[in-house]
């Protein structure tokens, strides 16, 4: 949204959760209320088209990660914090 990095996506689905252009402009403080309002109408001029651009984005994204998280599962907090002392073991400083 203008100069933001924040999507219409999320304006609209924090309007569609009952926040009012305020409220959302509050929580981004990159957003202009103008944008918002703008974004807004827009989404209810066309909301069966956007309801349904929408619904497929979030498709393709939960595709996305599903498949990233293949790749690349999660690793457990107890895991990460072995491999950091492992690592700062690695390159600690000799000691003679």
């Amino acid at each position: 949204m203008g100069k933001s990095r924040v999507g219409f996506d999320l304006v609209v689905h924090h309007f569609n959760q009952g926040q009012t252009p305020e409220e959302i402009v509050r929580a981004y403080d990159t957003l202009k209320l103008v944008d918002v309002y703008g974004a807004i109408a827009y989404y209810l001029r066309h909301k069966e088209a956007m309801d349904a651009c929408l619904k497929q984005w979030n498709e393709e994204a939960e595709t996305r990660r599903e498949e990233h998280e293949a790749k690349h599962p999660p690793i457990s907090r107890a895991e990460l914090l072995k491999r950091r002392e492992a690592a700062e073991i690695a390159h600690a400083p000799a000691r003679d």
